[in-house]
C-alpha cells in the first residue's frame, strides 16, 4: 500500500531559511532570479499600506511555459544547473547565472502568504499563463492554474503578492540594497516605484569614489561599494569593469590575479569594486566582451597594474579590524611559548604574523592562529626553519599531496611506518653497494646489518625478535683463535675471519613459567669475501660451529638452526641445502645477488622507485667524504 509523505507547516520555513524571514535577503534573491532569467529591465512595486499597493516584481527575461513553471515550482531544491544552461543570452552576449538550488523563488512568501505569477516564454507561439502559488497543507506549496491566454505581449515574468504584508524596509532602503549589488552591469536596470536605481541611491557611507591616473589611458574611476551586511554568498560581489557603458567579463573576485581574497570571508560577501574605464580601454577588450580583456594588451596591463594596488589598499583598510583581532588571538594562544622565546625570536615571530595578516587576506583567523603556532614551535625546534625551506620547494600539487598524507596519518604513525621501510631499503642499498666490493672491511661492515635484515630470508625470520648472541660468538671465535681478529675490527657481536665474517642471531625459548630456558632458534649468517667460492667445506664450517655450540651447551636437541653462507660465487655442485640432525639444522648457500633479489621482491620492488631519495644520496656523500680519511689511516 503506497502512502504519501506528510509535511509539517514549518517545513517550508526551515527549507527556505532567511528567504522567508529577512526582507533584504528575500528582495535580493528575487532580483537575482530576474538576472538569471536574462532580464535587462526589472520593475518593482514596493508595498505601501496607505496606497494599498502590494509587492510585485516584473522582468523582461526568458519567461516560462506552463510546463516549465509547474516543473520548477513543484520541484523542491530544483537544480537549475542540471536542467538549464549555465549562461543566458542578453543583448548578444552571454550572462553567467547565479541560481543553483531552486530556493530563491520561495522568497515571495515573505511578501504574501500567496502570490500570483504571470509568465510568457520567449519561445515562439508561447501562451501567457497565470498561476496562484500558496502554502500547501499536505505539500509545502500549492499551485492553482488560473488562466491561459494567447497574448501577443512581451515575454517575461511578473510576480505579485496577493495581499498587503507590512515590511520593515523602506523604499529608499530597497533601492540602496539593490544598488549595492546590481549596478555592475549596465545591461541590467532595476526600477523601484518607477525610479531607476543608480549610484545616487547608495548612502554616502556605502559608496566611495577614487580617480586613478593611468599612463597612456588618462584616468578611470574606482567605486568601492559596501553593502553594510554580509550576504549568503559572494555571487553579487567582487571586481567588475565597465567600459563604453558595457560590462567586461563578469563580476568576480578572480578579476585581478594579485587581489587575493577568500570568497567565503565576510569581506567577499559584502564589498564590491566597480572600475569605470575610459572608452579607449575598449581597445583592450576581446571580441566577445564576456571573455574579458586581452591578457597581453598594454592598455589592460597598465590599467590592471594601476587599479590592483588601490583595491588591495582598500581591502587592507576594510579588513584592518579583523586582522588585528586575528593577531591578538594568535598572541593569546601562544602566550606561554612566546614568554620562553629570546627577544630576537619573539621579534621574528611578530614580524611573521604581521606579514601573514597583511599579505594573505584569504587566511582566516583560525588559520592565522595555526600559522603563528607553527612559527612559535619552529623557533623551539632543533630543525628551526628547515621545514619551511623544504615546503617552499614544493609545488601546489605536492603541497596538496602532503596535506592528504597528514589528513590520513599522524606524524608519529607516518614516521613509525617510514622508519621501518627506511631501515629495510637502507639494507638493500648497502647490500647492493657492497656485495661485490673486494675490501674485507666492507664485508665486515655489512655483517651487523643482518641482525636487522634477517627478514630477507623469509617470513619466519621476522615474526620473532632475533638479536646478536655474544656468548655464542665468543665460542665460535675460540675455534679460530685470537689471531683472526685485527685491532679495532674485532667486534663482540660477530666473528671476523680472513675470508669473511660470521654472525650469530638467536631468539630464546621459554618454559611454562615464561622463563628463558635456552635457545629456540639460531640463525648463522656467514658472509664470504667476493672471490671466495662457496663449496662443501664452507657449508661444513657452519656445521662445525653448530657442533661446538652443542658441546658447550648453548644449543640443545630442541633448538633449530638455520645457517646461510653468502658469497659472490657458489660451486655449481654445491647449490643444494645441507641438512643435519633430522633437518633441525639447515645450511643454505646463497649468492649475494640472490639475497638482494629476495629483499627487493619482499619490498615489492620499492627500492627501484626511491633509489634516488635524498637519504641514499647523503649516505654516498658521507662515504665519499670518509674515504680519504680511511685511506690515510690504512697507510
Amino acid at each position: 500500500m503506497k502512502q504519501e509523505a506528510l509535511f509539517e507547516g514549518r517545513f517550508l520555513d526551515n527549507h527556505a531559511g532567511s528567504l522567508v524571514r529577512d526582507p533584504i535577503t528575500a528582495l535580493i534573491e528575487l532580483v537575482a532570479n530576474c538576472w538569471d532569467a536574462g532580464a535587462t529591465r526589472v520593475n518593482i512595486t514596493w508595498p505601501n499600506e496607505q496606497r494599498g499597493t502590494v509587492f510585485s516584481i516584473q522582468d523582461d527575461g526568458e519567461g516560462m511555459t506552463a510546463n516549465d513553471f509547474t516543473k520548477r515550482w513543484r520541484t523542491l531544491s530544483y537544480d537549475r544547473r542540471e536542467h538549464q544552461p549555465p549562461v543566458v543570452m542578453v543583448n548578444g552576449r552571454q550572462r553567467k547565472v547565479f541560481g543553483r538550488n531552486g530556493r530563491g523563488r520561495h522568497a515571495a512568501f515573505l511578501f504574501g502568504t500567496a502570490y500570483i505569477v504571470t509568465t510568457k516564454s520567449r519561445k515562439e507561439k508561447s501562451e501567457e499563463v497565470t498561476f496562484r502559488v500558496s502554502r500547501g497543507t499536505k505539500f509545502p506549496i500549492h499551485l492553482d492554474d488560473l488562466e491561459t491566454t494567447s497574448s501577443v505581449g512581451d515575454h517575461g515574468t511578473r510576480l505579485s503578492a496577493e495581499a498587503f504584508v507590512p515590511i520593515k524596509l523602506t523604499v529608499e532602503d530597497a533601492r540602496a540594497e539593490i544598488g549595492s549589488r546590481f549596478l555592475h552591469d549596465p545591461d541590467f536596470t532595476v526600477f523601484v516605484d518607477d525610479k531607476v536605481v543608480t549610484f545616487e541611491h547608495l548612502p554616502d557611507k556605502s559608496l566611495a569614489r577614487e580617480k586613478i591616473d593611468v599612463e597612456g589611458l588618462g584616468s578611470l574611476d574606482l567605486l568601492v561599494i559596501d553593502a553594510k551586511r554580509s550576504d549568503r554568498s559572494s555571487k553579487h560581489h567582487g571586481v567588475s569593469w565597465r567600459v563604453q557603458e558595457r560590462l567586461v567579463g563578469d563580476v568576480s573576485w578572480r578579476g585581478l590575479e594579485s587581489v587575493d581574497i577568500d570568497r567565503r570571508t565576510v569581506e567577499a560577501k559584502r564589498y564590491s569594486f566597480i572600475v569605470l574605464g575610459p572608452d579607449k580601454l575598449g581597445e583592450a577588450v576581446q571580441d566577445n566582451w564576456e571573455d574579458g580583456f586581452r591578457s597581453d594588451h598594454p592598455l589592460w596591463l597598465a590599467a590592471r597594474d594601476a587599479v590592483a594596488p588601490r583595491i588591495i589598499h582598500h581591502l587592507d583598510e576594510l579588513t584592518q579590524g579583523r586582522r588585528d583581532e586575528a593577531k591578538a588571538a594568535a598572541k593569546e594562544r601562544n602566550a606561554a611559548t612566546l614568554q620562553k622565546m629570546p627577544r630576537v625570536a619573539r621579534a621574528r615571530w611578530n614580524e611573521f604574523v604581521d606579514r601573514v595578516v597583511v599579505e594573505c587576506r584569504s587566511v582566516t583567523e583560525q588559520q592565522v592562529i595555526q600559522l603563528a603556532t607553527i612559527m612559535a614551535n619552529l623557533e623551539q625546534s632543533r630543525s628551526r626553519y628547515g621545514l619551511i625551506e623544504q615546503l617552499s620547494t614544493l609545488d601546489p600539487k605536492r603541497l596538496d599531496d602532503l596535506h592528504g598524507i597528514l589528513d590520513k596519518w599522524s606524524v608519529d604513525m607516518a614516521r613509525g611506518v617510514l622508519d621501518e621501510i627506511q631501515g629495510r631499503l637502507t639494507f638493500i642499498h648497502e647490500l647492493r653497494r657492497r656485495m661485490d666490493d673486494p675490501s674485507t672491511k666492507e664485508v665486515q661492515e655489512l655483517q651487523p646489518m643482518f641482525e636487522r635484515g634477517l627478514w630477507l630470508f623469509g617470513l619466519e625470520f621476522e615474526s620473532i625478535e632475533y638479536t646478536s648472541n655474544e656468548g655464542m660468538t665468543t665460542v665460535i671465535r675460540r675455534i679460530f683463535g685470537d689471531k683472526d681478529g685485527t685491532g679495532s675490527l674485532l667486534r663482540p657481536d660477530y666473528v671476523i675471519r680472513p675470508d669473511g665474517t660470521v654472525g650469530l642471531y638467536s631468539c630464546p625459548r621459554y618454559d611454562d613459567d615464561s622463563n628463558v630456558s635456552g635457545v629456540d632458534k639460531l640463525v648463522i649468517v656467514e658472509l664470504k669475501k667476493p672471490g671466495v667460492r662457496i663449496g662443501e667445506s664452507q657449508k661444513g664450517e657452519v656445521w662445525t660451529y653448530v657442533k661446538e655450540l652443542m658441546e658447550k651447551g648453548h644449543i640443545t636437541d630442541a633448538s633449530r638452526v638455520d645457517g646461510f653462507v653468502l658469497g659472490s660465487h657458489i660451486d655449481p655442485q654445491e647449490t643444494r641445502e645441507r641438512r643435519e640432525l633430522d633437518g633441525r639444522v639447515k645450511i643454505t648457500p646463497m649468492l649475494f645477488q640472490t639475497a638482494l633479489t629476495r629483499a627487493e621482491r619482499r619490498m615489492m620492488n620499492l627500492y627501484a622507485k626511491v633509489k634516488d631519495a635524498p637519504l641514499f644520496k647523503r649516505v654516498e656523500e658521507a662515504d665519499a667524504a670518509q674515504a680519504p680519511v680511511q685511506r690515510s689511516v690504512a697507510q
